[in-house]
Protein backbone atom coordinates (compact mmCIF):
# COMPACT_ATOMS: atom_id res chain seq x y z
CA UNK A 1 0.00 0.00 0.00
CA UNK A 2 3.01 2.52 0.81
CA UNK A 3 4.24 1.81 -2.38
CA UNK A 4 1.18 2.03 -4.50
CA UNK A 5 0.61 5.78 -2.68
CA UNK A 6 4.50 6.40 -2.85
CA UNK A 7 4.18 7.24 0.51
CA UNK A 8 7.64 7.18 2.44
CA UNK A 9 8.11 4.88 6.07
CA UNK A 10 7.44 8.01 8.40
CA UNK A 11 4.24 9.00 6.37
CA UNK A 12 0.94 8.52 8.45
CA UNK A 13 -1.67 9.88 6.77
CA UNK A 14 -2.08 11.14 3.12
CA UNK A 15 -4.81 14.04 2.20
CA UNK A 16 -5.90 13.69 -1.39
CA UNK A 17 -7.45 16.61 -3.49
CA UNK A 18 -8.80 16.69 -6.86
CA UNK A 19 -9.64 19.63 -8.54
CA UNK A 20 -9.65 21.18 -12.01
CA UNK A 21 -7.63 17.71 -13.57
CA UNK A 22 -4.87 17.91 -10.70
CA UNK A 23 -4.39 16.13 -7.83
CA UNK A 24 -2.50 17.50 -4.85
CA UNK A 25 -1.38 15.05 -2.15
CA UNK A 26 0.13 15.81 1.42
CA UNK A 27 2.22 13.37 2.97
CA UNK A 28 1.87 13.72 6.96
CA UNK A 29 3.62 12.14 9.68
CA UNK A 30 2.47 11.12 13.12
CA UNK A 31 1.84 14.36 14.24
CA UNK A 32 0.04 15.77 11.23
CA UNK A 33 3.02 17.85 10.52
CA UNK A 34 3.11 17.78 6.48
CA UNK A 35 6.69 15.90 5.23
CA UNK A 36 5.92 16.31 1.31
CA UNK A 37 3.63 17.23 -1.30
CA UNK A 38 2.90 16.83 -4.74
CA UNK A 39 0.77 17.93 -7.45
CA UNK A 40 -0.24 15.94 -10.49
CA UNK A 41 -2.31 15.66 -13.47
CA UNK A 42 -5.56 13.62 -12.84
CA UNK A 43 -8.50 11.75 -14.42
CA UNK A 44 -10.11 10.71 -11.29
CA UNK A 45 -13.74 11.47 -11.53
CA UNK A 46 -15.62 10.77 -7.98
CA UNK A 47 -19.06 11.08 -9.01
CA UNK A 48 -18.43 7.71 -11.51
CA UNK A 49 -17.13 5.70 -8.60
CA UNK A 50 -19.44 2.71 -7.12
CA UNK A 51 -19.85 4.73 -3.69
CA UNK A 52 -20.44 8.00 -4.86
CA UNK A 53 -23.69 7.01 -7.00
CA UNK A 54 -24.70 4.55 -3.96
CA UNK A 55 -24.72 7.53 -1.41
CA UNK A 56 -27.50 8.84 0.49
CA UNK A 57 -28.73 10.71 3.31
CA UNK A 58 -30.99 8.11 4.61
CA UNK A 59 -28.01 5.65 5.94
CA UNK A 60 -24.97 4.27 5.32
CA UNK A 61 -24.23 2.55 1.63
CA UNK A 62 -22.33 -0.36 0.80
CA UNK A 63 -20.81 -1.52 -2.58
CA UNK A 64 -20.54 -4.80 -3.71
CA UNK A 65 -16.75 -5.57 -4.10
CA UNK A 66 -14.94 -3.29 -7.21
CA UNK A 67 -11.30 -3.00 -8.27
CA UNK A 68 -9.34 0.26 -6.55
CA UNK A 69 -8.59 2.95 -8.90
CA UNK A 70 -4.75 2.98 -7.28
CA UNK A 71 -4.06 -0.10 -6.49
CA UNK A 72 -6.46 -2.72 -7.81
CA UNK A 73 -7.25 -4.16 -5.39
CA UNK A 74 -10.94 -5.74 -4.34
CA UNK A 75 -12.19 -4.05 -1.72
CA UNK A 76 -16.16 -2.98 -0.42
CA UNK A 77 -16.85 0.38 0.54
CA UNK A 78 -19.07 1.94 3.25
CA UNK A 79 -20.37 5.46 2.62
CA UNK A 80 -23.44 7.80 3.79
CA UNK A 81 -24.17 11.39 2.16
CA UNK A 82 -24.13 14.41 4.86
CA UNK A 83 -27.01 17.05 4.89
CA UNK A 84 -24.50 19.15 3.33
CA UNK A 85 -23.79 16.96 -0.10
CA UNK A 86 -20.22 15.69 1.40
CA UNK A 87 -19.50 12.10 1.76
CA UNK A 88 -18.24 10.33 4.25
CA UNK A 89 -16.81 6.79 4.01
CA UNK A 90 -14.68 4.05 4.46
CA UNK A 91 -12.83 1.11 2.52
CA UNK A 92 -12.53 -2.66 3.75
CA UNK A 93 -9.62 -4.26 1.34
CA UNK A 94 -10.57 -7.82 1.25
CA UNK A 95 -7.37 -8.99 0.88
CA UNK A 96 -7.83 -9.46 4.73
CA UNK A 97 -10.10 -11.64 4.35
CA UNK A 98 -7.58 -13.79 2.08
CA UNK A 99 -5.31 -13.90 5.01
CA UNK A 100 -8.20 -14.91 7.27
CA UNK A 101 -8.95 -17.76 5.03
CA UNK A 102 -5.25 -18.16 4.85
CA UNK A 103 -5.26 -18.48 8.73
CA UNK A 104 -7.85 -21.05 9.31
CA UNK A 105 -5.66 -24.20 9.05
CA UNK A 106 -7.59 -25.72 5.84
CA UNK A 107 -5.94 -29.07 5.05
CA UNK A 108 -3.82 -29.50 1.58
CA UNK A 109 -6.10 -30.03 -0.94
CA UNK A 110 -9.05 -27.85 0.74
CA UNK A 111 -10.01 -24.56 -0.15
CA UNK A 112 -12.42 -22.15 1.23
CA UNK A 113 -13.96 -19.60 -0.44
CA UNK A 114 -16.64 -16.70 1.19
CA UNK A 115 -19.44 -15.66 -1.30
CA UNK A 116 -21.22 -12.30 -0.70
CA UNK A 117 -25.71 -12.39 -0.63
CA UNK A 118 -25.78 -12.86 -4.25
CA UNK A 119 -23.75 -15.89 -4.77
CA UNK A 120 -20.41 -13.72 -5.57
CA UNK A 121 -16.56 -14.95 -4.52
CA UNK A 122 -14.88 -12.25 -2.81
CA UNK A 123 -12.36 -14.10 -0.97
CA UNK A 124 -10.62 -17.26 -1.27
CA UNK A 125 -7.77 -19.63 -0.02
CA UNK A 126 -5.81 -20.47 -1.62
CA UNK A 127 -4.96 -17.04 -2.97
CA UNK A 128 -1.38 -16.77 -3.33
CA UNK A 129 0.06 -18.48 -6.27
CA UNK A 130 -3.00 -20.26 -7.29
CA UNK A 131 -3.19 -20.36 -10.72
CA UNK A 132 -6.10 -18.63 -12.26
CA UNK A 133 -9.25 -21.42 -12.09
CA UNK A 134 -11.99 -21.83 -15.78
CA UNK A 135 -14.77 -19.46 -14.41
CA UNK A 136 -17.92 -21.11 -13.74
CA UNK A 137 -21.18 -18.45 -14.42
CA UNK A 138 -24.16 -20.02 -14.77
CA UNK A 139 -25.15 -19.25 -18.17
CA UNK A 140 -22.00 -19.03 -19.36
CA UNK A 141 -20.09 -21.80 -21.37
CA UNK A 142 -16.38 -21.72 -22.18
CA UNK A 143 -14.35 -23.41 -24.71
CA UNK A 144 -10.32 -23.78 -24.99
CA UNK A 145 -8.89 -22.25 -28.06
CA UNK A 146 -5.75 -21.95 -27.35
CA UNK A 147 -2.38 -21.34 -25.00
CA UNK A 148 -0.62 -18.36 -24.83
CA UNK A 149 2.97 -18.84 -24.81
CA UNK A 150 4.14 -15.84 -22.12
CA UNK A 151 7.93 -14.78 -22.32
CA UNK A 152 9.37 -13.24 -19.05
CA UNK A 153 10.53 -10.24 -20.28
CA UNK A 154 12.40 -6.62 -19.60
CA UNK A 155 13.93 -3.43 -20.77
CA UNK A 156 17.61 -3.82 -21.95
CA UNK A 157 18.52 -0.96 -19.78
CA UNK A 158 16.58 -2.78 -16.96
CA UNK A 159 19.13 -4.33 -14.13
CA UNK A 160 17.97 -7.45 -14.60
CA UNK A 161 18.98 -7.99 -18.31
CA UNK A 162 22.32 -8.71 -17.17
CA UNK A 163 21.15 -11.58 -15.38
CA UNK A 164 22.69 -15.11 -16.67
CA UNK A 165 21.56 -17.25 -14.15
CA UNK A 166 18.04 -19.00 -14.04
CA UNK A 167 15.48 -16.78 -11.30
CA UNK A 168 13.30 -17.64 -8.24
CA UNK A 169 9.84 -16.66 -7.85
CA UNK A 170 11.00 -15.05 -4.57
CA UNK A 171 14.08 -13.30 -5.94
CA UNK A 172 11.08 -11.67 -8.36
CA UNK A 173 9.02 -10.52 -5.64
CA UNK A 174 10.19 -7.48 -5.10
CA UNK A 175 11.04 -6.43 -8.57
CA UNK A 176 7.90 -4.21 -9.81
CA UNK A 177 5.73 -6.28 -11.49
CA UNK A 178 4.02 -4.59 -14.83
CA UNK A 179 -0.35 -6.12 -14.84
CA UNK A 180 -3.19 -5.64 -16.58
CA UNK A 181 -6.19 -4.23 -14.56
CA UNK A 182 -8.74 -7.28 -13.84
CA UNK A 183 -11.98 -5.68 -14.60
CA UNK A 184 -13.84 -8.09 -12.49
CA UNK A 185 -16.21 -6.12 -10.47
CA UNK A 186 -18.31 -8.59 -8.15
CA UNK A 187 -15.14 -11.63 -8.36
CA UNK A 188 -11.90 -12.33 -7.07
CA UNK A 189 -9.58 -11.08 -9.23
CA UNK A 190 -8.15 -13.68 -10.96
CA UNK A 191 -4.65 -14.55 -10.38
CA UNK A 192 -2.36 -16.11 -13.36
CA UNK A 193 1.10 -14.36 -11.77
CA UNK A 194 2.47 -17.65 -9.43
CA UNK A 195 3.56 -14.96 -6.58
CA UNK A 196 1.81 -11.78 -5.01
CA UNK A 197 4.16 -9.24 -5.83
CA UNK A 198 5.86 -6.53 -3.35
CA UNK A 199 5.22 -4.05 -5.98
CA UNK A 200 3.16 -3.35 -9.21
CA UNK A 201 2.46 -0.80 -12.02
CA UNK A 202 -1.32 -1.89 -13.30
CA UNK A 203 -2.11 -0.59 -16.63
CA UNK A 204 -5.48 -0.51 -18.69
CA UNK A 205 -3.96 -2.83 -22.04
CA UNK A 206 -1.27 -5.04 -23.42
CA UNK A 207 -0.30 -2.29 -25.42
CA UNK A 208 0.17 -0.19 -22.07
CA UNK A 209 2.20 -3.13 -20.39
CA UNK A 210 4.40 -3.52 -23.42
CA UNK A 211 5.08 0.13 -23.37
CA UNK A 212 5.57 0.71 -19.91
CA UNK A 213 8.04 -2.39 -19.76
CA UNK A 214 10.04 -1.45 -22.80
CA UNK A 215 10.31 1.92 -20.85
CA UNK A 216 11.85 0.19 -18.24
CA UNK A 217 9.36 0.70 -15.99
CA UNK A 218 8.66 -2.87 -14.32
CA UNK A 219 9.20 -6.54 -15.58
CA UNK A 220 6.45 -9.12 -16.39
CA UNK A 221 5.51 -11.67 -18.93
CA UNK A 222 4.49 -10.78 -22.11
CA UNK A 223 2.58 -13.09 -25.37
CA UNK A 224 5.54 -14.06 -27.84
CA UNK A 225 4.18 -12.81 -30.56
CA UNK A 226 3.73 -9.88 -29.75
CA UNK A 227 7.05 -8.72 -28.16
CA UNK A 228 9.48 -11.16 -30.52
CA UNK A 229 10.66 -8.55 -32.83
CA UNK A 230 11.47 -6.66 -29.79
CA UNK A 231 13.56 -9.93 -28.36
CA UNK A 232 15.57 -10.22 -31.59
CA UNK A 233 16.30 -6.26 -31.71
CA UNK A 234 17.70 -6.54 -28.48
CA UNK A 235 15.28 -4.47 -27.26
CA UNK A 236 13.48 -6.68 -24.86
CA UNK A 237 15.71 -9.39 -23.27
CA UNK A 238 14.10 -12.81 -22.01
CA UNK A 239 14.63 -14.18 -18.28
CA UNK A 240 14.57 -17.81 -17.53
CA UNK A 241 13.04 -18.84 -14.37
CA UNK A 242 14.22 -21.73 -12.01
CA UNK A 243 9.98 -22.70 -12.14
CA UNK A 244 8.43 -22.11 -15.06
CA UNK A 245 4.85 -20.53 -14.98
CA UNK A 246 2.14 -22.93 -16.20
CA UNK A 247 0.67 -22.29 -19.46
CA UNK A 248 -1.86 -19.29 -19.79
CA UNK A 249 -5.30 -20.74 -21.42
CA UNK A 250 -6.91 -18.79 -23.32
CA UNK A 251 -10.76 -19.38 -23.34
CA UNK A 252 -13.56 -18.26 -25.55
CA UNK A 253 -17.16 -17.60 -23.78
CA UNK A 254 -20.50 -16.93 -24.71
CA UNK A 255 -24.36 -17.87 -23.52
CA UNK A 256 -25.16 -21.32 -23.19
CA UNK A 257 -28.66 -20.23 -23.61
CA UNK A 258 -28.03 -18.53 -27.01
CA UNK A 259 -29.93 -20.04 -30.07
CA UNK A 260 -29.27 -17.48 -32.48
CA UNK A 261 -27.23 -19.13 -35.66
CA UNK A 262 -25.18 -16.14 -36.04
CA UNK A 263 -23.25 -16.35 -32.54
CA UNK A 264 -22.81 -20.40 -33.28
CA UNK A 265 -21.07 -19.72 -36.58
CA UNK A 266 -19.18 -17.11 -34.93
CA UNK A 267 -17.97 -19.61 -32.47
CA UNK A 268 -17.65 -22.49 -34.89
CA UNK A 269 -15.52 -20.68 -37.05
CA UNK A 270 -13.17 -19.47 -34.08
CA UNK A 271 -13.10 -22.81 -32.39
CA UNK A 272 -11.92 -24.72 -36.35
CA UNK A 273 -9.37 -21.90 -36.67
CA UNK A 274 -7.77 -22.20 -33.30
CA UNK A 275 -5.37 -19.33 -32.13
Amino acid sequence: MRAAWQASPEDRWVVMVVRDGQETRQYLDAQLRVNSSSVTPSGFEAKRRPWFVLANEEGVSQTVPYALTLTANNAISFVQKTPRQHMVGAIVLLNSLNDLLKNSGLQAGYEAIIFNSKGHAIAKHPFDGAAAPKPSVPGLQTELIGVVDGVLVVSSAHPLAATESRLTWEQLRNERWVLIRDTAREQVPRETLGITPNRRLVVNSMHDKIAAQMSGLGIGFLPRARVQAYLESGQLVALELSEPREAHQLLLACRSDSKGLGLHTFVRCLLEKGI
